[in-house]
C-alpha cells in the first residue's frame, strides 16, 4: 500500500513538472535590435548635456556601372562617358536626421594622419575628442559633406568609418 501511495505521489510530481503554464513565453513581438548601415555626410556634431547630437544626411555611394547609370540619369554624363575615379556620391534629396553617439562608438578614419613617407594611416581608430577636432579644422581641410559609413542601432551610432575618396 505504501508503495502505491509513493508511486502515485512521484507520478503526480512528474505531471506537475511537465505542465507548460508556468514556462516563460516568447512573444513574436519581442523587439530585437535593428542594426542599419548606410553612407552619409555629417553636417554637424554638437555636445549636449550628456550626449553628442550628430546631424547627418544619407547619401548613395555608387560604383562603376551603377555610378555611370545614376550620373547619366542626373544629367552629369553622356552615355559614352564614365565617372571620374569610378564612383559617384549621389544625394537626390537632403534630409537631415539626428543621431547620438553610442557610449562605445568606434570612429575609424582613413585620412586622419600619415606616416613619414606621406602615406595615410589606414583604419586609424580615434577618440570622439579627436573626431570633433576634425570638424573644427581651419586649415582648409573640411570633413563636412565628406562620406562616412555609419552602423547604428536605432538612433545610436555604433561605428563611424570614413570612406576614402581619391
Amino acid at each position: 500500500m505504501k508503495l502505491k501511495i509513493i508511486t502515485m505521489f512521484v507520478f503526480a510530481l512528474i505531471l506537475l513538472g511537465c505542465t507548460t503554464s508556468d514556462k516563460p513565453k516568447i512573444s513574436s513581438e519581442t523587439p530585437y535590435p535593428t542594426i542599419d548601415t548606410f553612407y552619409c555626410s555629417i553636417k554637424s556634431i554638437e555636445k549636449k548635456y550628456d550626449y553628442y547630437d550628430v546631424k547627418l544626411d544619407r547619401i548613395d555611394f555608387l560604383f562603376s556601372d551603377a555610378a555611370q547609370k545614376a550620373m547619366i540619369e542626373d544629367g552629369l554624363l553622356e552615355k559614352d562617358e564614365w565617372p571620374l575615379n569610378d564612383y559617384y556620391l549621389r544625394n537626390k534629396e537632403i534630409v537631415i536626421e539626428n543621431f547620438k553617439f553610442d557610449n562605445s562608438v568606434q570612429i575609424i578614419m582613413q585620412t586622419y594622419s600619415h606616416n613619414d613617407e606621406g602615406e595615410f594611416n589606414w583604419n586609424q581608430t580615434i577618440s570622439i575628442a579627436d573626431f570633433l577636432k576634425v570638424f573644427d579644422r581651419t586649415d582648409g581641410v573640411s570633413y563636412i559633406n565628406h562620406p562616412f559609413n555609419i552602423i547604428c542601432n536605432g538612433n545610436k551610432i555604433l561605428v563611424i568609418k570614413e570612406r576614402y575618396i581619391p
